[in-house]
């Protein structure tokens, strides 16, 4: 039986955003953004898990404590929840797998009862 090690990792970051409408521009407003990123150990070594927190926090970093419609590459596609969540999915993705790890899922949150989940 071939068996796999799952592991869920929690991170928030804490930026604004503002979205458009039929309105125009939307007021900028702030969130903390939980992401759940469940991951796949393909090799099966031994996980210090801080070795990959800090990976994921050093992507979010730069986003930290911002408005988001002016960080790339969001000054260019609205930083709705689902394109957010996408970005930071497929940004993870590439440097897990760099790293023989599979991403499987990234859930973002803007609110405790609003996400949208991505499913590598």
């Amino acid at each position: 039986m071939i068996r796999y090690r799952i592991y869920r990792y929690k991170f928030y970051l804490d930026a604004n955003h503002y979205i458009y409408s039929e309105k125009g521009k939307g007021a900028m407003h702030p969130h903390t953004w939980e992401f759940a990123v469940e991951l796949k150990n393909k090799n099966g070594d031994f996980v210090l898990f801080r070795d990959i927190e800090k990976v994921i926090n050093d992507i979010l970093l730069p986003y930290q404590n911002t408005c988001l419609n002016e960080q790339k590459p969001f000054d260019k596609i609205v930083p709705t929840l689902e394109n957010i969540g996408e970005y930071f999915e497929d940004t993870i993705s590439e440097v897990m797998y760099k790293m023989n790890w599979e991403l499987l899922k990234v859930e973002i949150s803007e609110t405790p009862s609003r996400s949208y989940i991505v499913l590598d």
